[in-house]
């Protein structure tokens, strides 16, 4: 006998069921097509499917019937590519094909209303066509953006609102019901000891979820349209296309006071103000002024800083996009003037002496701040930095770090927790930190015979010593031998460039702390630069800037940054100082030279400036290395991203940046 109601001679004419066999086997076509694990009730899709006739029909029956209840879904933490943690949660697999019936009905029912703007789990819609659609506003003149992104939407969005549009829909009311009670799904704790009602926003891993974002933020893209404003959305990833940055400013109010009249918020952090001219990302696109938006331009170096560096401030990019299509990895405002002020106007940091301003700069192309020296930053300015989490680091005049202001971050806990556990395992740390330096010792190499064909100067015997350097650094049996054999090829590298120098420079070795040449002035300033950008890249990854590999953990020094910097002294700074030794811009005059032991050999303020502005632009230069074409500052980020993702996997390598 059926377990399915048939229906009797006299409600032929009646609407059929909704809930019949061909629709939930269409739906079980679906999320088997996704794959996915069994939930909580333990049951695969493989085992549903071998009596999927009889599963299906009993399935249909409690939806029919008004019976069915959806079992608690599983918990699954899911790491975040750029650190954290997803909470994910995942159906039981009768539970999901509930939901994706349910999606599809919402699908349909809903698509004649979408608008224009909307282009995520639509059918006919993607991130092309969401592209596709910015680019036409671009060319239609739109030249500024407003870039928004809604702070935790799916963890956000409110029931009781969300419920009254369900309630809305031509849907019959058990439909209504079902519906809610897959938003209301009830969540395990994973140990088995109960679960609760999830009482707030859409659990991601259910296929209802992307239908129903949709519906909630309808009334953000409707409330866009009333007030004129070009939007492109895709899931809680919006850009509002405006002609002027006036106007992109007011529709990044608009949508924030819009998204809080519908109980959202406005993620301050990664909202923001930017150009097609500069040049932005968007869903993973690079969107710039020509051609079609996800297209990379041809490769180059990136773009001087904009400020005149007489002035005493730089910014470390202009007002094009990088040509090699990303724009740089970390935009840094350099603070070198003493007595200069940091203030704000409206959305423009304003850089003034005596009340001559200096540099004008848009706070959207700023990425961190270095303060050298005697230098006020205002409240209002400070707030700001804070708000868009700007970090701002502050030093001495001579470089020495003081500390750095930044907002309250919420860090990867269970990446963290790896590295103190590396810190008390010593093969471990040795595995990581032999790459590091074997890295740092060939890229050395390779300079140095760049160097020698460059000045045309046998250096057989110091490359051999550094390659040999290279191997045992490889093979080191601890940290000890190792930091030996650093120390060892740092000492044949810096005495070989005593071969080439010139006497007037009167650089007899490396020295530091304090540099008493001109050479080893220009060393540790650069260095001391390369470090803090390092420094900005791993603290945005959620890593402990402390804790590292080689260098101990001691109190104040931020031993992680002083080892990922290793592999890119030689070929940023190293690089850059030789040419300025070379090209004749720069002179031992230009230096305060010490007139007693113990005192450091001081730049001159041009000198800092000029050297400043050449690291610049080596630091967003592009070169090649595993395949790719990245500026240096993106390479930094990869490598602090390797690291990480080392610490994850214990016995994943780390492979050091080489310079060829």
């Amino acid at each position: 006998m059926s377990t399915l109601p048939t229906p009797s001679s006299t409600d032929q004419d009646s609407p059929p069921p909704f809930w019949t066999l061909a629709r939930l086997a269409e739906a079980l076509e679906h999320v088997s097509a996704r794959h996915g694990g069994a939930g909580t009730d333990e049951q695969t899709l493989a085992e549903f499917a071998a009596d999927a006739e009889a599963q299906l029909g009993l399935l249909a029956l409690q939806l029919t019937q008004g019976s069915y209840r959806p079992a608690p879904s599983r918990l699954i933490p899911v790491a975040k590519p750029g650190g954290g943690v997803r909470e994910l949660l995942l159906p039981a697999v009768r539970d999901r094909i509930v939901q994706a019936a349910l999606a599809r009905c919402l699908a349909d029912l809903l698509e004649p209303d979408f608008g224009e703007a909307s282009h995520a789990y639509r059918p006919g819609h993607s991130v092309e066509t969401a592209l596709h659609r910015l680019q036409a506003l671009r060319d239609g003149g739109l030249v500024f953006v407003a870039v928004c992104d809604i702070h935790h939407f799916f963890d956000s969005v409110d029931h009781r609102r969300l419920f009254s549009l369900i309630d809305d829909l031509p849907l019959e009311r058990r439909q209504r019901e079902q519906v809610k009670a897959c938003v209301r799904v009830e969540v395990a704790d994973g140990q088995g000891q109960g679960a609760w009602s999830l009482a707030r926003g859409l659990s991601q891993g259910s296929p209802l979820s992307p239908v129903l974002a949709n519906l909630f933020l309808m009334a953000f893209d409707a409330a866009c349209a009333r007030a004129g404003l070009a939007l492109v959305r895709y899931a809680d990833d919006c850009v509002l296309a405006c002609a002027s940055e006036a106007e992109a400013q007011s529709a990044l109010a608009f949508a924030a006071d819009t998204l809080t009249s519908i109980g959202l918020a406005l993620n301050t952090r990664k909202s923001r103000l930017a150009s097609f001219a500069e040049g932005f990302e968007f869903l993973g696109a690079f969107c710039g002024a020509e051609g079609q938006l996800g297209e990379r331009p041809g490769e180059a170096a990136c773009l001087p800083p904009t400020a005149d560096p007489a002035h005493g401030a730089a910014a470390a990019d202009d007002e094009r996009p990088p040509s090699h299509g990303h724009r740089p990895r970390l935009r840094t405002l350099y603070l070198l003037e003493n007595g200069a002020v940091l203030n704000k106007e409206g959305e423009r940091f304003i850089v003034a002496r005596h009340g001559d301003v200096l540099l004008q700069v848009p706070m959207m192309r700023i990425d961190q701040i270095m303060v050298f020296g005697n230098v006020q930053i205002t409240t209002p300015a400070l707030h700001d930095c804070l708000e868009r989490g700007i970090p701002v680091m502050l030093l001495s005049g001579r470089g020495r770090f003081f500390g750095v202001i930044d907002p309250l971050d919420a860090r990867s806990v269970p990446l963290q927790r790896a590295q103190f556990a590396l810190e008390s395992d010593e093969p471990a740390r040795l595995a990581l930190a032999r790459p590091l330096i074997a890295g740092k010792i060939l890229n050395c190499r390779t300079f140095l015979g760049r160097l020698a064909r460059a000045r045309q100067t046998n250096m057989d015997a110091p490359l051999a010593a550094l390659k040999s350097a290279a191997q045992a650094a490889g093979q080191a049996a601890d940290l000890e031998i190792l930091r030996g054999i650093e120390g060892a090829a740092a000492r044949a590298y810096f005495a070989a460039w005593q071969t080439v120098l010139p006497a007037k420079w009167q650089f007899a070795g490396r020295n530091r702390q304090p540099p008493t040449d001109p050479v080893n002035a220009l060393l540790s300033y650069g260095y001391t630069i390369v470090f803090y950008n390092v420094l900005a890249l791993v603290r945005a990854r959620g890593l402990n800037t402390h804790v590292g590999v080689l260098h101990d953990v001691r109190p104040g020094h931020p031993a992680l940054a002083s080892d990922l910097m290793e592999e890119f002294r030689a070929p940023v700074v190293d690089a850059v100082v030789m040419h300025l030794v070379f090209d004749g811009k720069l002179k031992p005059g230009d230096f305060s030279w010490p007139e007693t032991p113990g005192q450091p050999c001081l730049m001159a303020d041009g000198s800092r400036k000029h050297f400043i502005h050449l690291l610049e632009q080596k630091l967003n230069t592009t070169v090649s290395h595993a395949g790719q074409r990245l500026d240096y500052r993106r390479w930094m980020d990869m490598q602090v991203l390797q690291y990480a993702a080392a610490l994850r996997t214990p016995g994943l390598p780390y492979v050091p940046f080489a310079i060829r």
